[in-house]
Order: C-alpha cells, then structure tokens, then sequence
C-alpha cells in the first residue's frame, strides 16, 4: 500500500488481515508518518487561525477536515443509574 498523498510505500502493511496489519495511530494504514505529522501540524495551525483552509494544498485538505471532525466530537460518557 502506498501513501495517497505522496506515494510512499506505508510502513507496517502488509500481508494479513487489516486489523493485523494496521499501526495503532492516527491514519494508520493510511498516510505515512511525514504526512500524519503535516496533516495533524496544518489542523493545529488551523485551529489558532495562523492559516486558512485556502492557504492548505487540496491534497491534505481531506485529512485535516477529518482530524478537526474527530477531535471537535467528544465521547459520549454512559453512567449507570443505582436501583
């Protein structure tokens, strides 16, 4: 498998079932390390409003909007009621 944005060849694939083979990241199995590492630095950015979403290349701007969709959502938390 290669990376979608780069082409590089994603370290940690290969032959198996998914759950085997995907690293537990964020990503994982998806994009390689420098361009997880570009994707969550541009979220960052984005959020402290240094850069715009125009001023992100199209390729990455998939992935970023992912990134601030995943983290904007919190978990909701299930209590147990006491009888």
């Amino acid at each position: 498998m290669n990376c979608p944005t780069c082409g590089k060849k994603l370290a940690g694939t290969g032959k198996g079932p998914k759950s085997k083979t995907r690293p537990n990241r964020k990503f994982g199995g998806v994009l390689c390390h420098s361009c997880t590492e570009r994707t969550i630095k541009l979220k960052t950015r984005l959020d402290e409003k240094t850069i715009t979403k125009d001023d992100i290349e199209p390729k990455y701007q998939k992935y970023v909007q992912q990134v601030v969709i995943n983290t904007t959502e919190k978990p909701k938390r299930q209590t147990k009621k006491k009888k």
